[in-house]
């Protein structure tokens, strides 16, 4: 039986991170209505802004297994390096298409009213 290890992200990880990600989150590729290379394509970016607060697990081999992104108390949370946006909106119309771009409203906005609920209380 391989040995796991947790260790913190690093910049090199991002792309296994994503790999990881766009396998993990099934309804994010049933919302966006793509498979899970694509979804990773899609959020490797914004993975890649939260690498300072990410922890991996990976193998004996040094594979990425897992990962956690938390926020630490009085911070905020990283969505994107700035200047980002654009290279971003390209990587999201070619996956997605110019007709995709209403799917993120329809998978987030219930998600941002459930979370803005929560922050409320």
């Amino acid at each position: 039986m391989e040995g796991v290890a947790i260790r913190a992200a690093k910049e090199g990880d991002v792309p296994a991170i994503a790999v990881v990600f766009g396998r993990a989150f099934e309804d994010y590729q049933c919302g966006f209505g793509v498979g899970p290379k694509a979804l990773a394509r899609l959020w490797e970016g914004s993975l890649g802004a939260r690498i300072g607060s990410t922890k991996v697990a990976v193998n004996d081999a040094g594979r990425v297994l897992g990962f956690i992104v938390y926020v630490r108390p009085g911070e905020k949370e990283q969505y994107g390096r700035r200047g980002e946006g654009r290279q971003r909106m390209a990587v999201w119309r070619e996956e997605m298409g110019w007709a995709g771009f209403w799917r993120p409203a329809l998978l987030f906005i219930p998600m941002g009213l459930a979370y803005t609920k929560r922050r409320a209380r």
